[in-house]
């Protein structure tokens, strides 16, 4: 068992393994320890093939109480009884273009029950059928004669041959038309099929046989017609039917959920599909436990592999054991020997011969409190099942009943097995400290410093957050004050580092000073993992680091190195050549370049990985390499170490555009160009209007008149033609 703080002067047993020893065991008389046990025969009928209550399995019940570690064996014994039940259900898909394939199994009905009925006297037939979800864009909504129908129960099981064929040659003539898409309802049906009573499931061997022509619908599909709710795997029929109220309510359920309930209540299905959707079914029969594939022919004509497969595995359930283990712990581990978990020719059964199975239990861990519950182990589509009560005994029974408030824990707490439990606002070994302080803040306050490593100056015990019982050569609240200076032989006179001298003065050893010699010169203790004192923000005192630098916002440095600092500080110079080694090297390979091993964590992520990683203090830097490209990485600095975070993808060297200066330089020329000549055009146009003023001015004052130019002769020329009536 699990060892616990030891109290000496305790009353009543421990628990404790027989084989632990402390000295004498003065200390405690009583140990509890408890054994395991193990009976294999709490209920072990013999093996018969009885025809009302049969018995298949031996034992039906063993009992094991066991502590971790410990392994048990049995043997279990199989013998399938001879015409054990057989309940086979067809599920038909009763859409328009399933016709011809409904006449197959019409016509191949009694040929099926004949079959079985030569395997088993005790074989009854069920029928169901089902299309689509009634409702737009799965099938049409009007309420016809040939409405759609996600199930319904036409026949419950019976072992009246002619009404299980003439309910085939019913739904035959009754097939519907509704339905628009490709998929059918088929998971909607098949899991109605499974759970609800009304198909008068026995306990027996169940098979049930889905023919369709169609691929199927599952979870999520549903949405489309307002079917909302999940998939709640029970009944919901009303008059052997699915209503459209509750089919368009519950969405179609998944594979999972479909596996899980042919699991539980151990159904076996064969899917009797057309070869167009084969591969879609074999697909889902590699998700469905006890599942097999068969296809039907084009034609009634063609010769069907139903029957065949039917017997096939009707064989497979009564002479292949396949066994299974439920409801079992992760702590418990189950081995059986020969396995049987797959189909091997060493689980082969042959009837009237019992077939041995070595069982072994382990018992690999304790749960997080003792264990006490059952697990089944047995065939897999087998209802009879071997039922293991297990206990894990991780407990003694002084751990189980406590005394509440005893004595013993200052009646503020629960003694078990020698150790308290504190109430509420109550701590201590005996809960004799009260207030919501931990041992953990009790320890700080009985240290005279901060940072101290030794509680009550390391001369006294620590009991409430206070010192007791400090030696009678020390005094006060951390028993720090030595009543002498140097005191009569002591352990620690001169702090244990000197020699007491005849004038009552200490004589340190080297490498400490002080009055008390209690304080080290030794400065490695300030170094860290910076391999520099105080990482230059302070100096060594005693062996403690005082900071006195401030960083850019005028903040103090802290830490136990001086290491850290608030905003502001940056150490990006510092990191920035151990980043690119890293970046492209291994730590160990930066550690031994640098000649000491850092005290520094590295981390390289993408960009999105950094981002997940943001940190609050996290000080982003970069440094620009040989080749032109920049690395970025960030740190982050903690008490006794740095975390840098290096940025897996570095930032590529900027390519120059020339085309970006060339064709400035070109706009910048054109520019200057128009300018030049529109500031031309508009200085000749003045000049021009300057001298045309000057010449008219000096022409009037002449006499001569400029308005019209002597030499002008305009475009427009009169000729007279005499033909034309003397007109111009």
């Amino acid at each position: 068992m699990l060892q616990i703080v030891l109290q000496k002067d305790h009353k009543g047993s421990r628990c404790q393994s027989r084989t632990f020893k402390d000295g004498n065991n003065e200390w405690c008389k009583e140990f509890q320890d408890p054994f395991s046990t193990f009976d294999p025969t709490v209920k072990n009928y013999e093996l018969s093939s009885s025809t009302e209550n049969p018995v298949q399995l031996r034992p039906q019940k063993v009992s094991f109480k066991a502590r971790p570690g410990e392994s048990r064996k049995f043997k279990l014994y199989y013998k399938p009884a001879k015409n054990y039940p057989l309940d086979v259900y067809f599920l038909m898909d009763n859409s328009y273009t399933m016709r011809f394939h409904m006449t197959t199994l019409f016509n191949e009905a009694k040929m099926i029950y004949q079959s079985l009925t030569k395997l088993t006297n005790n074989v009854r037939f069920g029928v169901g059928s089902f299309i689509e979800k009634h409702a737009f864009p799965f099938a049409n909504p009007s309420p016809d004669t040939h409405k759609a129908y996600a199930f319904r129960n036409d026949l419950p099981m019976s072992n009246n041959i002619d009404k299980f064929v003439e309910t085939i040659k019913t739904i035959n003539e009754t097939y519907s038309s509704g339905n628009y898409d490709s998929q059918e309802a088929t998971l909607d049906a098949l899991m109605q099929a499974m759970v609800c009573k009304e198909i008068n499931w026995r306990k027996s061997w169940k098979l049930i046989v889905v023919s369709t022509d169609a691929p199927y619908h599952s979870a999520g599909d549903g949405k489309l017609v307002g079917a909302y709710k999940p998939n709640d795997m029970k009944c919901h029929l009303t008059n052997n039917t699915y209503k459209t109220d509750q089919s368009l309510l519950y969405d179609y359920p998944s594979v999972s959920q479909i596996n899980k309930v042919a699991k539980e209540n151990e159904i076996a299905i064969l899917f009797a599909v057309l070869k167009k959707v084969k591969n879609t079914y074999e697909i889902l029969g590699t998700n469905i436990d006890n599942a097999r594939i068969v296809e039907l022919k084009n034609t009634a004509e063609e010769k069907s592999e139903i029957v065949d497969t039917i017997q096939t595995q009707y064989k497979n359930l009564t002479e292949e054991l396949m066994m299974t283990s439920t409801s079992v712990p992760s702590f418990i581990n189950v081995e059986l020997d020969p396995p049987c978990r797959v189909k091997k020719d060493n689980c082969k059964i042959m009837y009237e011969k019992p077939f041995g199975i070595n069982v072994t239990l382990t018992m690999n861990s304790c749960p997080d409190d003792n264990f006490e519950g059952t697990m089944e182990i047995g065939p897999a589509l087998l209802k009879a099942k071997v039922e293991v009560d297990v206990e894990i005994l991780c407990k003694c029974d002084c751990e189980r009943h406590g005394e509440a408030n005893s004595s013993e824990c200052s009646g503020n707490g629960t003694y078990q097995c020698g150790v308290c439990y504190c109430n509420t606002n109550s701590y201590g070994e005996k809960c004799q400290c009260t207030g919501s302080s931990s041992e953990e803040e009790d320890i700080e306050k009985c240290k005279a410093n901060k940072g101290d490593t030794q509680v009550c100056s390391g001369r006294a015990l620590c009991n409430c957050g206070e010192c007791q019982d400090c030696p009678s050569d020390y005094m006060g609240a951390y028993c720090e004050i030595a009543k002498y200076h140097c005191p009569a032989p002591h352990e620690k006179m001169c702090g244990g580092h000197g020699t007491c001298l005849a004038n009552s003065t200490c004589d340190c050893h080297p490498g400490w000073i002080g009055s008390a010699c209690t304080c080290s010169t030794n400065k490695d203790p300030c170094t860290g993992p910076y391999n520099t004192v105080c990482n230059g923000h302070g100096y060594c005192k005693c062996g403690v680091c005082v900071c006195t630098d401030m960083d850019s916002k005028g903040n103090n440095y802290t830490g136990q190195f001086c290491n850290i600092c608030e905003e502001g500080c940056n150490r990006c110079d510092e990191l920035a050549d151990y980043a690119e080694c890293n970046y492209d090297h291994d730590k160990t390979s930066c550690d031994q370049k640098a000649g000491q091993l850092l005290n520094r964590e590295i981390m390289k992520l993408n960009q999105t990985e950094i981002k997940a990683h943001e940190h609050r203090k996290a000080k982003p830097c970069s440094k620009v390499l040989q080749d032109g490209s920049t690395l970025f990485f960030k740190y982050i600095d903690k008490q006794n170490s740095t975390l840098i975070l290096i940025q897996k993808e570095k930032e590529p060297a900027p390519v120059a555009n020339i085309w970006i200066p060339v064709g400035s330089a070109v706009a910048i020329i054109l520019f200057i160009g128009i300018v030049t000549l529109v500031a031309w055009k508009i200085l000749v146009d003045l000049h021009d209007k300057r001298e045309y003023r000057k010449f008219a001015e000096e022409a009037a004052s002449n006499g001569f008149d400029v308005a019209e130019n002597p030499i002008y002769r305009p475009p427009a020329v009169n000729i007279n033609n005499p033909a034309y009536c003397g007109r111009t």
